[in-house]
């Protein structure tokens, strides 16, 4: 596995365990540590973004990017209700929505493309003996 696909996939993995951890301290009403795990959440998928191999994939960072973001500005609208009426969260959903038709278009209309939408993108076994 050549070194830039190892540090994507490096990414992507901390991302989703960093978001996954906001998440849960958000719904568990720990504000000020879900505020902390935010910040390696949008670092990571801010990396994630900026070392995709192409533009599809690019794009569908974007589109998780901009849910981090959104999930993030929902998140800040507890403490700060301003964010929610200044309707920061639906830009973001927007902006989301726009990337992934973007991609869908860029990829040739290829549905298949989209799947790496999901979230834990864990390699095949025969592609994790790789990594070590």
């Amino acid at each position: 596995m050549e070194e830039n696909t190892k540090k994507i996939y490096f990414l992507e993995v901390f991302n989703s365990l960093a978001w996954f951890s906001m998440d849960a301290l958000w719904m568990m009403e720990h504000q000020r540590l879900a505020y902390i795990f935010g910040i390696p959440t949008v670092v990571t998928g801010i990396l994630t973004t900026i070392y995709s191999r192409n533009s599809v994939d690019r794009g569908i960072n974007y589109t998780i990017l901009f849910w981090i973001m959104m999930n993030i500005s929902w998140l800040l609208s507890d403490l700060y209700p301003w964010v929610k009426e200044n309707h920061i969260c639906l830009a973001f959903f927007l902006l989301a929505i726009a990337s992934i038709l973007v991609t869908f278009i860029i990829s040739d209309y290829s549905v298949e493309s989209l799947h790496k939408l999901k979230r834990f993108r864990l390699l095949k076994a025969t592609s994790r003996n790789k990594v070590s």
